[in-house]
């Protein structure tokens, strides 16, 4: 072997090794880059973005699949995809979805699970069926909160049953009257 060509080995060799060992950082960068990531992702690699305020988690299903093996998701017949390490999917509300977790050949659980507005979990551990965790979404209340100041200068709110939707307004707070000896704090 050459000088040259040994040289490149020992570098490629300490551009591993470094983050392993603690070697200084010039070490590790005077390797040569053979390999470079350039292009588009693959449509097939790309998933769903998961926004916790937005409507995509509104009805989804978690799913953890069992340690070493696979879980297929399914609605109507037709496949959603399968996973090997967790993943969040998007569901349609009271839709029913089909779960089939295998091991090789070794079917480890089949059955069905009801989308509901939330979160539903599949979490499998040790055993072969899983645990569902159901996480159910917020509805929106009907009604008014009113905020108010009491004769000590404590504030808090109240909620009025009623036909109309949750309203917050902490910056102007309505004057409420207080049970107590005190009268109520004017309006602001």
């Amino acid at each position: 072997m050459r000088k040259g060509r040994r040289w490149v080995a020992v570098l490629a060799v300490l551009a591993f090794a470094a983050p392993i060992f603690g070697m200084g950082v010039d070490a590790a960068q005077a390797a040569p880059t053979t390999t470079t990531t350039t292009g588009a992702v693959h449509a097939a690699l790309q998933g769903p973005t998961i926004d916790p305020y937005g409507p995509v988690l509104a009805t989804s299903l978690r799913i953890q699949p069992p340690k070493g093996a696979l879980v297929m998701v399914y609605r109507d017949g037709k496949p959603i995809g399968m996973y090997s390490q967790a993943a969040f999917l998007p569901a349609q509300d009271d839709a029913v979805y089909g779960v089939v977790a295998f091991r090789g050949q070794t079917v480890l659980f089949k059955g069905n699970v009801v989308a509901r507005p939330g979160v539903t979990e599949l979490l499998w551990g040790a055993g072969r069926t899983p645990t569902i965790l159901f996480h159910p979404a917020p509805r929106p209340v009907q009604g008014t909160v009113i905020h108010h100041v009491h004769h000590d200068g404590a504030s808090g709110a109240a909620f009025l049953p009623g036909a109309g939707l949750v309203t917050t307004s902490p910056t102007t707070p309505v004057a409420v009257p207080y049970a107590g000896d005190a009268p109520a704090m004017p309006e602001a």
